[in-house]
């Protein structure tokens, strides 16, 4: 008799303890990075995209202003970063970065298949629009 109710009061307890009890507290924290801050201020565009053995998420993020070097222009190209990371506990991770890439548009899977990703884009390079495809391995990335 005395386990029964040792085992009602188990029961009990466990309908008592608040739902949060294992969480910590919610504390917002400044982060003072200056390129972190920056880095995440200038995302214009975020995709991501996976195969069966690989995620890649592809970040848009904007330069200065001129950066494109337009005379008396102030339009800006774009850095693309793509960070690529295996399906596990412990994934092996790739950061890569396409650097001033200006008027990117029309980004778009091309191909997913085990471990490599296509992805297709336009973009403007001496002023004339180009479509370019790249190909994406935990290791490499591969213009075509």
């Amino acid at each position: 008799m005395k386990s029964f109710f040792l085992n009602i009061l188990v029961v009990i307890g466990f309908f008592l303890v608040p739902e949060n009890s294992f969480s910590q507290p919610i504390k917002p924290e400044k982060i003072e990075d200056t390129h972190i801050v920056s880095l995440l201020n200038n995302v214009r565009e975020y995709r991501q995209f996976k195969s069966a053995g690989l995620t890649a998420g592809l970040f848009v993020i904007s330069n200065p202003s001129g950066s494109a070097l337009i005379p008396e222009g102030d339009e800006v190209t774009d850095n693309i970063y793509v960070a690529v990371s295996e399906y596990d506990e412990q994934p092996k991770q790739s950061l890569f970065c396409l650097k001033n890439v200006y008027a990117i548009s029309k980004i778009q899977l091309e191909k997913a298949v085990k471990n490599t990703i296509s992805i297709s884009f336009s973009y403007i390079e001496n002023k004339v629009k180009r479509k370019s495809t790249i190909k994406i391995t935990i290791d490499d990335i591969v213009i075509d």
